[in-house]
């Protein structure tokens, strides 16, 4: 977490001067207050400065008031070191001017970590390639429709399938038309309605193979 980045001459702030009337405490401890708070939002990675759902008394307990804590809040509001919103939200004025060559680190080091963690992650466990996807998709399918054999068996099938140039949504409308067959008995199936190679076939006999396998034609 970086540190609360303060200038050498804000304890002579005209702010903190008002503040240490108002509250009748000395200025260096007027300073602390203010500063305090600053610490809060970076503790709580309140970025944006708005102190979200605390009220006045959470906020003295935080930073040790001993006094009242709505006194507290109304002379911090008017040394404009509180700004509070329409509906009541405490906000530190100034703080993500102040702070933010921090902030802006701080979501750049976030950022490098997280790109950092998803490149480790994808090294690990780098993503199918789209053939594989389709493979595995089509022996779910089988699984589904009860088509019997085993994964070794569906899955060279497939791939010999593929290679013939049987698209994988002719080989899906087959297993869904033929339920419960046999692997073999599958392949008979689908190499029958496929074109040997697909330089064999044209455009127009693809076209007829597929919708023979999704039932829009006889």
């Amino acid at each position: 977490m970086p540190d609360c980045r303060v200038e050498p001459a804000a304890p002579r702030g005209a702010k903190f001067a008002i503040l240490a009337e108002r509250l009748e405490i000395e200025r260096p401890h007027a300073f602390g207050l203010a500063v305090s708070v600053w610490c809060l939002c970076w503790r709580e990675q309140f970025l944006d400065g708005r102190l979200k759902r605390w009220t006045a008394q959470a906020l003295a307990d935080e930073i040790l008031w001993k006094g009242d804590s709505k006194k507290l809040v109304e002379s911090m509001v008017a040394a404009e070191i509180l700004v509070r919103e329409g509906d009541g939200t405490l906000v530190a004025k100034n703080f993500t001017e102040r702070q933010g060559p921090l902030i802006n680190k701080l979501l750049s080091d976030r950022k490098t970590a997280e790109d950092k963690a998803k490149a480790a992650a994808t090294k690990l466990n780098p993503p199918a390639p789209t053939s594989d996807r389709v493979v595995l998709h089509i022996l779910d399918q089988m699984k589904l429709c009860k088509i019997t054999g085993s994964v070794k068996q569906k899955r060279e099938e497939i791939e010999a399938w593929r290679a013939r140039g049987i698209k994988g949504d002719e080989i899906l409308a087959a297993i869904m038309n033929n339920s419960g067959l046999d692997i073999w008995e599958l392949k008979k199936i689908v190499i029958g309605k496929a074109p040997a190679s697909p330089a064999q076939a044209g455009n127009d006999s693809v076209s007829k193979i597929r919708k023979q396998f999704l039932g829009e034609a006889k």
